[in-house]
């Protein structure tokens, strides 16, 4: 068993598990693939078998395909963390997920939630905020635990036809992109009216402007509270939550 560098492209991408010869493949890139082969050339219980040229990732953190993803949870191999928002989640999540939005993500926090387990997995809704949040807990928890990102989050994981719980009661559009068309036809609107009726109506594209850059100033966004109280924003009762396949 040859082990990589550490700190070069040099990585691995087939892994198996102890005595059942079955290939998975993980994709690692960078300083944490060497750090990961370094940790006894495992991560949760699979050894390395054969070793190849990094087929690197844009996010630049280890990441773990939705399928094996799925393997590694039915036999307790890994924790999966999910860092959107909670209307997100509220809406449409894999079972078993520990909701800890990015938005207010806290190393420390996950850790004692957590506790030893030596395996996390994060995921969000497309990767690109997994990755970033998986960059966060690296640089807190070092060698302690393996910190993985799930590649192309949740909707990856349909795309494959797995299993997710969804709560048919709520709107499926996520409060951040419904503010973004509010927002966004705010400004169309008042540009087209300022420019065709009247000057004055640009003080609508304006006032959508101002909304944005205060709530990116305070952290706060006013129109996301106001949309959280409506109804098809709501969460319904639990009868409502069901586990549905993907058929994408």
């Amino acid at each position: 068993m040859t082990a990589g560098i550490p700190g070069t492209k040099e990585d691995v991408d087939s892994w198996e598990p102890l005595g059942t010869g079955t290939p998975l493949s993980v994709r690692f890139s960078g300083e944490q693939s060497g750090k990961l082969l370094r940790q006894g050339h495992s991560i949760g219980g699979y050894m390395q078998t054969t070793q190849n040229t990094v087929q690197g990732n844009p996010n630049n953190v280890p990441e773990i395909s939705a399928r094996e993803l799925e393997q590694w949870i039915a036999d307790g191999k890994a924790v999966l963390v999910d860092v959107r928002e909670r209307d997100e989640y509220e809406r449409e999540r894999i079972a078993g997920a520990i909701l800890m939005p990015l938005s207010t993500l806290d190393p420390e926090n996950v850790l004692l939630r957590i506790g030893s387990h030596k395996t996390i997995v994060i995921h969000c809704r497309g990767g690109v905020r997994g990755a970033e949040a998986s960059r966060k807990l690296a640089a807190c928890v070092g060698d302690k635990i393996t910190i993985l990102n799930m590649t192309g989050g949740i909707e990856e994981w349909k795309r494959c036809g797995l299993s997710v719980v969804s709560n048919t009661a709520m709107c499926s559009v996520s409060i951040l992109r419904q503010v973004q068309l509010v927002v966004g036809a705010g400004v169309l609107t008042g540009s087209v009216l300022g420019w065709f009726v009247h000057p004055g109506f640009v003080g609508i594209a304006a006032f959508f402007g101002a909304g944005l850059t205060f709530a990116g100033i305070t952290g706060t966004c006013a129109l996301a509270t106001l949309l959280g109280l409506m109804p098809w924003n709501r969460a319904g009762s639990r009868a409502c939550a069901q586990s549905v396949s993907s058929s994408r």
